[in-house]
């Protein structure tokens, strides 16, 4: 049976955290004390082979099985409980504005808007919804993550104008492919390893935020960089409104080429060129997806108070500084020190393993 993703945090005690991308496996394990600190017991992180996974999901399960297996025996990552971010390639999410009424009576309506109201890229879907809180203003638009070329005609697909005065409660819908989630938790299962949640990674990021005592009053957007995507998700009062993915790449140019391929391209761009390329990409996205909120799906009046940063890149340091100078808001990264950590393994860097941490800090449930 599929665990719900989007079960709420529960304390825990011993629990791992695992995220997968179609480049790599990383994993944070972590150890929740009787006195509330926290112990980052331990690690890791391997590269997969091209092709292994594909947009998020698995294509050679014997690779995954094995390279998963010998990750979690050489670095001895002793905790059986695990806590998955589904790769977001293959997932969809929604914020809609429905009735305000009892969860049993909501659990049916969420039932008939998936099957009659809301477009799926995938079949069998496995869904679960959680109740954001009342709506603050009944003429708030739906919130859904499009691609980049759809932002501006988002508003007309998405919207549904309230029939009534009738009081309206943001519902979060989350939803996957059944079989990619069955694929997974076939992978847990065969290295004996028990599968307490999969949830999108938004839920991660604003966990993590939410432990390490981030300010979070007002707008925010979090953006978790990795090397071939960024993830963007827009929080307001620490409440998850949007999320998205940017296919941003932080690779070198030359990467995978070979001979007189890797020579010409060295000197058609300089990996120094190819970064602030990279970082000024983003920054569009990053301008682009605000507006897109601000003015399209709100009619706010409120702004963005920061831009908080995570991610694993090399040069995360010279990507702020592009950040900050290519935009108005401020650029932050989440206050670290906030996490009441009395032990962290050696090398520690929060900002690489910031999924996996937001995921393990879930804790052990059940």
């Amino acid at each position: 049976m599929i665990a719900s993703l989007l079960r709420k945090l529960n304390k825990g005690h011993h629990s791992v955290g695992i995220e997968i991308t179609d480049e790599a496996i990383k994993l944070c394990e972590i150890r929740e004390k009787r006195d509330r600190s926290l112990r980052i017991v331990n690690y890791a992180a391997a590269p997969l082979p091209a092709g292994a996974v594909k947009d998020g999901r698995i294509i050679e399960m014997e690779t995954m099985q094995s390279t998963l297996k010998e990750l979690l025996a050489v670095n001895k990552i002793g905790a059986k409980h695990v806590h998955f971010a589904i790769p977001s390639p293959t997932t969809m999410v929604r914020l809609l504005q429905l009735p305000d009424i009892p969860h049993h009576e909501l659990k049916k309506l969420v039932q008939y808007e998936m099957k009659h109201n809301v477009h799926l890229a995938f079949e069998q879907p496995h869904y679960d919804f959680v109740r954001l809180g009342t709506s603050r203003n009944t003429a708030d638009k739906t919130a859904s993550p499009v691609p980049s070329a759809e932002l501006e005609t988002a508003a007309a697909a998405t919207t549904a104008e309230p029939a009534s005065s009738q009081s309206l409660a943001d519902v979060l819908v989350a939803a996957a492919p059944l079989q990619v989630l069955e694929t997974y938790n076939e992978l847990f299962i065969k290295l004996k390893l028990i599968p307490d949640s999969f949830e999108i990674k938004a839920f991660a990021m604003i966990r993590l935020l939410e432990k390490t005592k981030t300010m979070l009053n007002g707008l925010h957007l979090i953006v978790d960089v990795n090397r071939t995507s960024s993830e963007l998700t827009i929080i307001e009062d620490g409440v998850f409104r949007m999320t998205r993915t940017a296919e941003i790449s932080f690779k070198s140019i030359t990467e995978g080429a070979e001979g007189e391929s890797r020579e010409w391209l060295s000197a058609f761009a300089s990996p120094e060129q190819t970064f602030d390329n990279a970082v000024e990409d983003l920054a569009s996205e990053l301008e682009r997806l605000m507006n897109f909120y601000f003015y399209t799906l709100t009619a706010s009046d409120r702004h963005f108070q920061s831009i908080i940063v995570t991610g694993d890149i090399e040069g995360m340091d010279k990507l702020l500084e592009g950040l900050r100078s290519n935009l108005r808001q401020p650029v932050v990264e989440p206050n670290w020190s906030g996490l009441n950590v009395t032990d962290a393994a050696d090398g520690w860097s929060y900002s690489d393993y910031a999924v996996p941490l937001g995921l393990a800090l879930r804790g052990k449930e059940g």
